[in-house]
């Protein structure tokens, strides 16, 4: 169940980025506001796979 809810914490984070992207392509957020939310994403999605592997230790 707690890795069905990483997955599920992952697609919204792809979904989210998509959004970023067509925001900046339609200008409506700036290059660099892209590339700080951009990023906090990829950190997230790395935190979620770090816990995705280590699964074992959440659910004790």
């Amino acid at each position: 169940m707690f890795i069905n809810k990483l997955s599920d914490s992952s697609e919204e984070a792809a979904e989210t980025q998509t959004w970023l992207e067509f925001a900046l392509r339609c200008n409506y957020i700036k290059e660099g506001v892209f590339k700080k939310l951009d990023d906090k994403y990829e950190h997230i999605f790395a935190m979620l796979i770090t816990m995705e592997r280590k699964a074992e230790t959440f659910c004790k």
